[in-house]
Parts: C-alpha cells; sequence; structure tokens
C-alpha cells in the first residue's frame, strides 16, 4: 500500500490529481495539504511513500518544504508540481531534493505509472 501525501493549494488540481491516481492506481492512501503547516504535520503523522508538491504557491517556502519533506522521509520520492514549464523551475525542484519535477499541465503518466509499479 502506498502512502501518497499530495501539496496542492488548489482543491479543485488537489482533487483531479486524487481522482486520476485512484481511476489508475489500486492500494494507495492518500493525504493532502493546502499549505506548508499542514504539509509539515502530514509529512510528520504519515511518512509518506510519494510526495506530491506544488511549488507554484510561494517558490522558496515551497522549495524549502521539498528540502524538509526529503530529511525527514529520505526514500520517499518527491515530484515537485507547477504551473510553470522550464528547466528553471525543474533545476530549482531536483536541486531542493525533488525527484521529478511535473508540469501541471502535462502530467507525465508514464512516470506515474513507474512510481505506482513498485
Amino acid at each position: 500500500m502506498s502512502k501518497v501525501l499530495i501539496i496542492e493549494n488548489n482543491h479543485n488540481f488537489r482533487n483531479a490529481l486524487k481522482s486520476l491516481m485512484n481511476s489508475k492506481y489500486s492500494a494507495i492512501v492518500f493525504q493532502e495539504a493546502a499549505n506548508a503547516r499542514e504539509a509539515i504535520e502530514k509529512i510528520n503523522e504519515l511518512i509518506p511513500d510519494i510526495i506530491f508538491s506544488d511549488i507554484s504557491f510561494s517558490t522558496e517556502k515551497s522549495l524549502e518544504l521539498i528540502e524538509r519533506a526529503r530529511k525527514k522521509c529520505p526514500s520517499a520520492i518527491i515530484v515537485a508540481l507547477s504551473s510553470e514549464n522550464g528547466a528553471e523551475y525543474e533545476n530549482a525542484a531536483i536541486k531542493s531534493g525533488a525527484d521529478y519535477h511535473f508540469s501541471k499541465n502535462a502530467l507525465n503518466l508514464g512516470v506515474m505509472d513507474e512510481l505506482f509499479a513498485t
């Protein structure tokens, strides 16, 4: 059973991502957080296997959150999500500890299949 944390301030996107994963993959326990404070609480409570984290809700804070998540959950797979698609966002996310960066406009379903295959 995969423990997944979705950190996203947009309720509609959070629900859409959760619905997509529910329709494609089984045995997932979800937790959600709308901001950094909630995310820290959920990370400590859940110790997630996979974290999807928005990096658009204040890039500095969201990148710091990824760093904290990586320290707390070193084996977790962290996917940074942003509305922007570009090397600058991807590089910042990876440097902060994310394993992947996806544009919210073009989720990489092939990589998502790999994440949930284990």
